[in-house]
């Protein structure tokens, strides 16, 4: 088998199928919505984070309306539009609009959507390894990644 795609592309996606609950937009965050099978993006990083919105390219619209079809990406390797400006290897939290941004502390009750697989600056798009993850323990924490 060759080697043909790196940790820097979007790879092994499982999508989720919901509905929108509000607007959703691109590359955001998403967290359960108000009725079942509905998500909205995510406004805090103690919400429990199940996903990411794509580019609205399944309603053939540059965003999602509430009420469109949104194919949330829930593993694998998948682009984030992020905030601030981070490093390779940092966990990711999500911001108050959905976007993705550094965990800089640790504090308990906030849940890391996933890895950063490159450095980033303010509003760029990058690959991210979803492996959610609750910080219970702060003590348990390795700070040196």
């Amino acid at each position: 088998m060759a080697w043909n795609q790196g940790i820097t592309e979007e790879r092994d996606v499982l999508l989720l199928g919901a509905k929108a609950d509000g607007t959703i937009a691109p590359y955001r965050i998403v967290v359960a919505g108000t009725d079942p099978d509905e998500v909205a993006e995510a406004s805090a990083a103690t919400v429990f984070p199940l996903g990411v919105s794509g580019d609205g390219s399944e309603n053939n619209k540059g965003t999602y309306a509430d009420g469109d079809s949104v194919n949330v990406k829930y593993a694998g390797i998948v682009k984030l539009k992020m905030a601030s400006t981070g490093f390779r290897h940092d966990r990711v939290v999500a911001t108050t609009d959905g976007k993705g941004t550094r965990h800089a502390t640790a504090t308990e009750g906030v849940w890391v959507f996933g890895i950063a697989m490159e450095a980033w600056t303010d509003g760029q798009i990058i690959p991210v390894l979803i492996r959610q993850q609750l910080i219970v323990d702060t003590e348990s924490i390795d700070e040196s990644l």
